[in-house]
């Protein structure tokens, strides 16, 4: 078995064990009766069943083109690889930025203005980080034998790093989420305690420490110059941990 697909093998392990370990609390608070088609129901489950196939998936490609030791995969193998870790990623991040945001919507009581703010802010993240995607990554990309590029980003022109971008963005967007959480149960409700308040800012410093060690994984891999070894487990990682945050809230 090579690195990559004991990468995949363990996050897919990770991942179902944290599905068991939470079942309980899921069928009490999601697939409770009357059962109903809702926005959060739906998010909940993309976030918590697709990272299942996200990882068998990418475990069958690591077995097919990322043998590691048997030299570099094919340039078009590493590309589909490299397309699929991208649009995975992003899509985890962003659902569980919805969720996030739903959230802190409803403590508002779905404020129009809360809403506004909260959208654009998301657009403001994704249309930042699809710019400099865009127009700062290298015309040519060459892989290691894990199909991990073997550029830095800050060689790209004008030194911009797109996934730093991406990281900056992020934090930025959750430490927003955090504040108009807080504002609001801390601040507008200081006057009474309940414990539902410690829960939710509880909960939403867990998943802005899980979402912070993926952040930081991400980093290291893309300034780390032909990486291996280690930054095998960062894909794998960010789908267990995103997913794993949904079931804090």
């Amino acid at each position: 078995m090579n690195l990559q697909v004991g990468a995949s093998v363990l996050g897919l392990v990770a991942t179902i064990c944290d599905i068991v370990f939470t079942g309980r609390e899921e069928a009490q608070h999601i697939w409770k009766k009357p059962l109903r088609i809702t926005l959060v129901r739906c998010l909940f489950v993309l976030m918590r069943y697709p990272p299942v196939a996200i990882h068998i998936i990418y475990a069958i490609f690591a077995s097919m083109w990322m043998n590691g030791a048997e030299g570099v995969p094919e340039e078009h193998h590493c590309n589909i690889v490299m397309i699929f870790r991208i649009i995975t990623g992003s899509i985890m991040l962003l659902l569980l930025d919805m969720i996030l945001m739903l959230r802190v919507f409803a403590l508002y009581n779905r404020s129009r203005l809360i809403g506004i703010l909260l959208l654009f802010s998301l657009a403001l993240r994704i249309g930042l980080t699809t710019y400099t995607s865009r127009n700062h990554l290298p015309e040519k990309i060459t892989f290691n034998s894990y199909c991990i590029a073997k550029f830095t980003f800050k060689n790209t022109s004008n030194g911009l790093n797109p996934v730093l971008w991406e990281i900056c963005g992020e934090f930025g967007l959750q430490l927003g989420i955090i504040a108009l959480a807080m504002k609001r149960t801390v601040w507008d409700f200081r006057r009474y305690s309940y414990s539902l308040f410690s829960v939710l800012n509880r909960d939403g410093l867990i998943v802005f420490c899980t979402i912070g060690v993926t952040m930081v994984g991400l980093g290291v891999a893309s300034v780390k110059k032909g990486a291996g070894g280690a930054t095998v487990l960062v894909f794998p990682s960010v789908i267990t941990l995103v997913s794993a945050a949904v079931s804090a809230q």
